[in-house]
Protein backbone atom coordinates (compact mmCIF):
# COMPACT_ATOMS: atom_id res chain seq x y z
CA UNK A 1 0.00 0.00 0.00
CA UNK A 2 1.52 3.60 -0.93
CA UNK A 3 2.47 4.62 2.20
CA UNK A 4 1.42 8.17 1.79
CA UNK A 5 -2.49 6.81 1.65
CA UNK A 6 -1.59 4.37 4.64
CA UNK A 7 -0.88 7.32 6.98
CA UNK A 8 -3.85 9.12 5.36
CA UNK A 9 -6.02 6.67 6.33
CA UNK A 10 -5.09 6.27 9.74
CA UNK A 11 -5.48 9.79 10.45
CA UNK A 12 -9.28 9.16 9.37
CA UNK A 13 -9.35 6.58 11.78
CA UNK A 14 -7.89 7.87 14.42
CA UNK A 15 -10.52 11.34 13.61
CA UNK A 16 -13.59 9.22 13.22
CA UNK A 17 -12.50 7.45 16.65
CA UNK A 18 -12.18 10.82 18.37
CA UNK A 19 -15.60 12.35 16.95
CA UNK A 20 -17.73 9.08 18.38
CA UNK A 21 -16.21 8.40 21.88
CA UNK A 22 -17.06 9.80 24.73
CA UNK A 23 -14.61 10.52 27.73
CA UNK A 24 -15.06 7.30 30.40
CA UNK A 25 -16.14 7.76 33.70
CA UNK A 26 -13.10 6.68 36.18
CA UNK A 27 -15.06 7.97 39.40
CA UNK A 28 -18.11 8.20 40.89
CA UNK A 29 -20.00 8.98 43.81
CA UNK A 30 -23.95 8.78 43.18
CA UNK A 31 -26.39 11.60 44.37
CA UNK A 32 -29.02 10.36 47.11
CA UNK A 33 -32.16 12.97 46.17
CA UNK A 34 -34.13 11.24 48.67
CA UNK A 35 -32.14 12.99 51.56
CA UNK A 36 -33.63 17.17 51.24
CA UNK A 37 -30.66 19.66 51.55
CA UNK A 38 -27.02 19.34 51.37
CA UNK A 39 -23.53 21.22 52.36
CA UNK A 40 -23.37 24.86 50.96
CA UNK A 41 -20.55 25.43 48.75
CA UNK A 42 -19.65 28.87 47.81
CA UNK A 43 -17.48 31.52 46.98
CA UNK A 44 -17.14 34.75 48.45
CA UNK A 45 -18.77 37.61 49.00
CA UNK A 46 -21.74 35.45 50.08
CA UNK A 47 -24.17 34.55 52.55
CA UNK A 48 -22.66 31.39 53.41
CA UNK A 49 -19.06 30.93 54.94
CA UNK A 50 -18.00 27.69 53.91
CA UNK A 51 -17.02 25.66 50.50
CA UNK A 52 -17.35 22.48 50.40
CA UNK A 53 -14.90 19.75 49.54
CA UNK A 54 -14.88 15.50 49.03
CA UNK A 55 -11.82 13.15 49.01
CA UNK A 56 -11.17 10.46 46.59
CA UNK A 57 -8.76 7.63 45.50
CA UNK A 58 -8.33 6.23 41.89
CA UNK A 59 -7.46 2.68 40.90
CA UNK A 60 -5.55 4.08 37.84
CA UNK A 61 -3.07 6.89 36.96
CA UNK A 62 -5.08 8.87 35.05
CA UNK A 63 -5.32 12.70 33.54
CA UNK A 64 -8.80 13.86 34.44
CA UNK A 65 -10.77 16.18 31.70
CA UNK A 66 -14.79 16.57 32.27
CA UNK A 67 -16.23 16.74 35.66
CA UNK A 68 -19.99 16.20 36.44
CA UNK A 69 -21.55 17.09 39.85
CA UNK A 70 -25.37 17.68 41.35
CA UNK A 71 -26.35 20.54 43.35
CA UNK A 72 -29.01 23.29 43.41
CA UNK A 73 -29.57 27.18 44.30
CA UNK A 74 -31.44 28.39 47.46
CA UNK A 75 -33.95 29.79 44.67
CA UNK A 76 -34.76 26.98 42.60
CA UNK A 77 -37.53 28.34 41.15
CA UNK A 78 -35.02 30.09 38.82
CA UNK A 79 -34.56 27.28 36.32
CA UNK A 80 -31.63 29.42 34.51
CA UNK A 81 -29.87 29.92 37.89
CA UNK A 82 -31.06 33.36 37.42
CA UNK A 83 -28.21 34.58 40.90
CA UNK A 84 -25.42 32.03 39.32
CA UNK A 85 -22.72 33.62 37.39
CA UNK A 86 -20.50 30.38 37.17
CA UNK A 87 -18.53 27.58 39.36
CA UNK A 88 -15.06 26.93 40.41
CA UNK A 89 -13.57 23.34 40.37
CA UNK A 90 -10.63 22.94 42.48
CA UNK A 91 -8.13 19.64 43.25
CA UNK A 92 -6.07 19.31 46.30
CA UNK A 93 -3.34 16.87 47.34
CA UNK A 94 -4.10 14.84 50.91
CA UNK A 95 -3.31 16.42 54.19
CA UNK A 96 -2.19 13.72 56.81
CA UNK A 97 -4.05 13.71 59.85
CA UNK A 98 -2.46 14.11 62.80
CA UNK A 99 -3.87 11.44 65.84
CA UNK A 100 -7.01 11.93 66.68
CA UNK A 101 -7.75 14.11 63.46
CA UNK A 102 -9.47 13.68 60.16
CA UNK A 103 -7.53 13.97 56.58
CA UNK A 104 -8.28 17.36 55.06
CA UNK A 105 -7.25 18.96 52.01
CA UNK A 106 -3.63 20.15 51.37
CA UNK A 107 -1.92 21.77 48.68
CA UNK A 108 -3.66 22.85 45.59
CA UNK A 109 -2.64 21.21 42.12
CA UNK A 110 -5.32 22.96 39.88
CA UNK A 111 -8.24 25.90 39.76
CA UNK A 112 -10.38 26.82 36.98
CA UNK A 113 -13.58 29.01 37.37
CA UNK A 114 -16.49 28.26 34.75
CA UNK A 115 -19.12 30.48 33.68
CA UNK A 116 -22.24 29.62 33.76
CA UNK A 117 -22.51 29.30 30.00
CA UNK A 118 -19.57 27.01 30.04
CA UNK A 119 -21.71 24.77 32.49
CA UNK A 120 -23.59 22.14 31.29
CA UNK A 121 -26.77 22.40 33.30
CA UNK A 122 -29.82 19.67 33.37
CA UNK A 123 -32.48 19.42 35.37
CA UNK A 124 -32.51 16.30 37.45
CA UNK A 125 -35.09 15.75 39.87
CA UNK A 126 -37.24 17.19 42.72
CA UNK A 127 -36.87 16.19 46.34
CA UNK A 128 -40.42 16.33 47.32
CA UNK A 129 -43.26 18.21 45.56
CA UNK A 130 -43.03 21.74 45.43
CA UNK A 131 -39.47 22.03 46.98
CA UNK A 132 -36.12 22.08 45.76
CA UNK A 133 -35.17 20.93 41.56
CA UNK A 134 -31.67 19.22 42.07
CA UNK A 135 -29.39 19.95 38.71
CA UNK A 136 -26.35 18.18 37.29
CA UNK A 137 -23.63 19.83 35.99
CA UNK A 138 -20.60 19.06 33.68
CA UNK A 139 -17.48 20.98 32.36
CA UNK A 140 -14.50 20.30 30.57
CA UNK A 141 -11.23 21.18 31.90
CA UNK A 142 -8.89 23.43 29.79
CA UNK A 143 -6.07 20.68 30.51
CA UNK A 144 -6.00 17.25 31.95
CA UNK A 145 -5.50 17.16 35.36
CA UNK A 146 -2.86 14.22 36.28
CA UNK A 147 -3.65 12.07 39.28
CA UNK A 148 -1.79 9.07 40.50
CA UNK A 149 -3.47 5.32 41.33
CA UNK A 150 -3.73 5.26 45.17
CA UNK A 151 -2.96 8.36 46.32
CA UNK A 152 -6.14 10.63 48.54
CA UNK A 153 -7.16 13.69 46.31
CA UNK A 154 -9.72 16.35 47.03
CA UNK A 155 -11.87 17.74 44.95
CA UNK A 156 -14.06 21.10 45.51
CA UNK A 157 -17.08 23.06 43.75
CA UNK A 158 -18.08 25.92 45.03
CA UNK A 159 -20.31 28.47 42.90
CA UNK A 160 -20.15 32.30 42.72
CA UNK A 161 -22.65 34.70 42.78
CA UNK A 162 -23.67 38.27 40.78
CA UNK A 163 -20.93 40.37 42.74
CA UNK A 164 -23.66 43.23 42.34
CA UNK A 165 -25.93 40.90 44.56
CA UNK A 166 -23.83 38.75 46.49
CA UNK A 167 -26.97 37.74 49.16
CA UNK A 168 -28.94 37.05 46.49
CA UNK A 169 -28.71 33.36 46.61
CA UNK A 170 -27.03 30.43 48.02
CA UNK A 171 -25.78 27.31 46.08
CA UNK A 172 -25.75 23.54 47.86
CA UNK A 173 -23.94 20.33 46.80
CA UNK A 174 -26.55 17.49 46.83
CA UNK A 175 -25.85 14.67 49.41
CA UNK A 176 -24.51 10.87 48.58
CA UNK A 177 -24.76 8.39 50.77
CA UNK A 178 -21.80 6.02 50.03
CA UNK A 179 -19.66 5.13 52.78
CA UNK A 180 -17.07 5.74 54.04
CA UNK A 181 -18.61 9.72 54.69
CA UNK A 182 -15.64 12.07 54.32
CA UNK A 183 -15.87 15.93 53.82
CA UNK A 184 -14.32 18.93 54.46
CA UNK A 185 -15.43 22.41 54.98
CA UNK A 186 -13.19 25.66 54.33
CA UNK A 187 -14.21 28.42 56.60
CA UNK A 188 -13.43 31.83 54.55
CA UNK A 189 -13.79 33.72 57.79
CA UNK A 190 -11.18 31.40 59.79
CA UNK A 191 -9.24 30.90 56.36
CA UNK A 192 -8.30 27.11 57.19
CA UNK A 193 -10.44 23.31 56.39
CA UNK A 194 -12.04 21.56 58.81
CA UNK A 195 -14.26 18.57 58.90
CA UNK A 196 -17.90 18.26 57.76
CA UNK A 197 -20.32 16.06 57.39
CA UNK A 198 -21.65 13.49 54.49
CA UNK A 199 -20.66 12.95 51.20
CA UNK A 200 -21.17 15.11 47.58
CA UNK A 201 -21.89 13.45 44.59
CA UNK A 202 -19.68 13.99 41.75
CA UNK A 203 -18.15 12.19 38.61
CA UNK A 204 -14.71 12.20 37.37
CA UNK A 205 -13.83 11.47 33.46
CA UNK A 206 -10.97 10.63 30.95
CA UNK A 207 -10.25 10.68 27.38
CA UNK A 208 -9.83 7.09 25.94
CA UNK A 209 -6.96 5.81 25.55
CA UNK A 210 -5.09 6.18 21.82
CA UNK A 211 -5.67 2.10 21.41
CA UNK A 212 -9.48 2.72 21.73
CA UNK A 213 -10.16 5.23 19.86
CA UNK A 214 -7.90 3.12 16.52
CA UNK A 215 -10.23 0.42 17.33
CA UNK A 216 -13.27 2.93 17.13
CA UNK A 217 -12.04 4.32 14.11
CA UNK A 218 -11.44 1.12 12.42
CA UNK A 219 -14.47 -0.44 13.37
CA UNK A 220 -16.23 2.96 11.49
CA UNK A 221 -14.06 2.57 8.87
CA UNK A 222 -14.81 -1.44 8.21
CA UNK A 223 -18.92 -0.34 8.65
CA UNK A 224 -18.20 2.44 5.77
CA UNK A 225 -16.42 -0.27 3.50
CA UNK A 226 -19.20 -3.04 4.58
CA UNK A 227 -21.92 -0.43 2.53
Amino acid sequence: MNVKRFVAMVAVVLLAGTAAAENILVFEQTPDFGIMGGPASMYQPCGYDYLAADDFVLDDNSAIVEVGWYGFPEFWQYEDHTNMVGWTVAFYENEPAVPGFPDLPGTPIYEEYFSKEDCNIQWVDEFIPGGPDAFSYGVDLSIPVELHAGDMYWVSIGAHLDPDHPYSDQWFMNYSMLEPAHLAQYSWSQGLWGQGMGNTPFSLFVIPEPASLLLLGLGGLLACRRR
